[in-house]
């Protein structure tokens, strides 16, 4: 907290930190407008406001030190380039430095991401991370000894594979370096594309000689099945299957309960008739006794 009101609010009207590479200040008066009488007139203003806009800069960059951050491809590129011309070995030369990139959305979903460079030559430190948000990417280069590299921000307006291409024929070149890895080749045409060096690499087999093998077999058991009566066995053990019917429950239809009817007494002078034999030849009943013999 730098500045606060003396009255019982006690608000605050300027404050600063650090927040890891960079510095942050905040001023919360109104510089302009209905309560900005009495700041307008103090004579310094100027000389205030250009202290605080040189505390946020960090002060004059070092010497012989250029920091940048570029876009190669679907990467963020952090570099730092040394004079060549430096004093090496002594105490301000460079040996290690490291960087800290604020991803769009890192204020809500966490800290920033911090970078080692590496060296790539004897002048160059580098480091990439990949780019997987469309946004705004800030960040700076701490150096050692407190001395802060600030980045230039870095944007992803559109999709990698959208970026404008220097040089026209960049996707044939793509193209043939990918053939050239996975072993392909370029075809642009339907000619020579079902040729025979091209149907061998795809492992295509002729299915006429097993196809005809299969026919044979069916042939020779269909011919064993009828003199083996192997199809009527079959056929039997399939009539001899008795599978489970599933019947539904009838209904109980309730039926009106009648009298049975009285049969009339008989007469007291009934003579019940013989039953009347069938007719049977005499051969027929000798062939009926030796039937039994049998």
């Amino acid at each position: 907290m730098a500045v606060i009101t003396d009255d019982e609010y006690r608000a605050p009207l300027l404050s600063f930190w650090h927040q890891g590479l960079g510095r942050i200040a905040a001023l919360t008066l109104e510089v302009d407008g209905k309560y900005s009488a009495r700041l307008n007139t103090w004579k310094d203003f100027g000389a205030f406001s250009t202290g605080l806009g040189r505390w946020l800069l960090g002060g004059d960059p070092p010497r012989g030190i250029r920091a940048s951050m570029e876009r190669d491809g679907g990467q963020g590129v952090v570099r730092v380039d040394l004079d060549p011309d430096r004093q090496r070995g002594g105490a301000d030369d460079i040996r290690t430095a490291a960087a800290a990139v604020a991803v769009p959305g890192s204020i809500t979903s966490g800290p920033a991401q911090r970078l080692n460079l590496a060296w790539t030559d004897e002048n160059t430190l580098e480091a990439r991370f990949p780019i997987q948000k469309a946004g705004i990417f800030l960040g700076a280069v701490d150096l050692g000894q407190g001395r802060v590299l600030t980045l230039p921000p870095l944007t992803l307006p559109y999709s990698p594979e959208y970026e404008p291409r220097l040089d026209p024929d960049e996707g044939r070149k793509t193209l043939n370096e990918v053939a050239r890895i996975t072993g392909g080749a370029e075809r642009t045409a339907w000619e020579g594309v079902f040729s025979a060096s091209l149907l061998r690499r795809r492992e295509v087999r002729d299915l006429v000689i097993p196809l005809t093998l299969l026919l044979l077999l069916m042939h020779v058991w269909e011919i064993a099945g009828r003199r083996l009566y192997l199809f009527a066995a079959v056929n039997t053990w399939i009539g001899a299957l008795r599978l489970p019917k599933l019947r539904r429950p009838a209904r109980r239809a309730t039926v009106p309960k009648e009298k049975a009817p009285v049969a009339a007494p008989a007469p007291e002078n009934f003579i019940p008739e013989k039953p009347v034999e069938p007719a049977v030849s005499p051969l027929e009943r000798a062939k009926s006794k030796a039937r039994d013999r049998i």
